[in-house]
């Protein structure tokens, strides 16, 4: 099904038939280049868990969701769409309630430059790898993420950022491992994290150009950040108004 929806073409498919349904979907992309693919994935969702590993038609750049009414919460199982290297905008909005996430989720979309991550409001853990390798990602807004208390390894690893802002994610108590490893580009960082409780290994390893970490920080939570951080020199200017440097 075709339709328009605020000036954008848009085609509607099940998720069971877009194996099916390949050559309509790439056709409808060949004609439509600003579309945006709808999925509705009323059908895949088992135990109240989705499951959406299936390799997209190549064509596809621009993804959204759909779901029947009723259905949810939910959680996302490993490998969510990973390395679908074609799209470069994903609308997370629509999805049902979504309260945790697998490892993989949008890993390896190395054209992804937009994600709307707002259908994980209600979501408390996230698993290894989310969106790591989504090397085109310069800028990401995490603010429906204020639930989320556990956060799994290479989390947002290899990104283009240069800032980001995760004080929405006030409620985080353990960090995963190699803690946005990699991301070369990434210069200051604003975090919120009153309630951290565990650092895994090598934050920030390779975070080479940044100079600023800014905002609300236990005194616990900042002897751990000092002793798995391995950045040459960085400022941490903290809720009280003390600057440390890591040196």
């Amino acid at each position: 099904t075709v339709f328009v929806l605020q000036g954008c073409e848009r085609m509607l498919v099940d998720a069971t038939e877009i194996s099916a349904k390949t050559a309509q979907i790439n056709a409808f992309f060949e004609s439509s280049p600003q579309g945006t693919l709808v999925i509705n994935v009323s059908h895949i969702i088992d135990h109240n868990v989705l499951q959406m590993t299936c390799e997209l038609p190549r064509h596809v750049k621009r993804l959204s969701f759909t779901c029947n009414p009723g259905i949810g919460p939910i959680s996302v199982a490993d490998g969510f769409l990973a390395n679908s290297k074609g799209l470069i905008h994903v609308d997370l909005s629509n999805l049902p309630e979504v309260t945790s996430v697998g490892g993989w989720f949008l890993a390896g979309c190395r054209s992804l430059c937009t994600v709307n991550l707002s259908g994980l409001c209600r979501c408390v853990s996230i698993g290894p790898h989310f969106l790591s390798n989504a090397t085109k990602l310069k800028d990401i807004d995490v603010s429906c993420l204020t639930e989320v208390t556990e956060v799994g390894n290479w989390f947002l690893n290899g990104l283009s950022i240069t800032e980001l802002d995760l004080t929405p994610m006030r409620r985080t108590t353990h960090l995963g491992k190699c803690f946005l490893f990699d991301c070369t580009h990434l210069r200051q960082l604003s975090i919120n994290w009153i309630h951290l409780r565990c650092v895994g290994r090598d934050f920030l390893h390779n975070c080479s150009q940044i100079t600023m970490i800014k905002g609300h920080l236990t005194a616990d939570g900042r002897s751990m950040l000092i002793s798995c951080s391995r950045l040459a020199r960085v400022s941490l200017l903290l809720n009280n108004g003390s600057n440390i440097v890591i040196a």
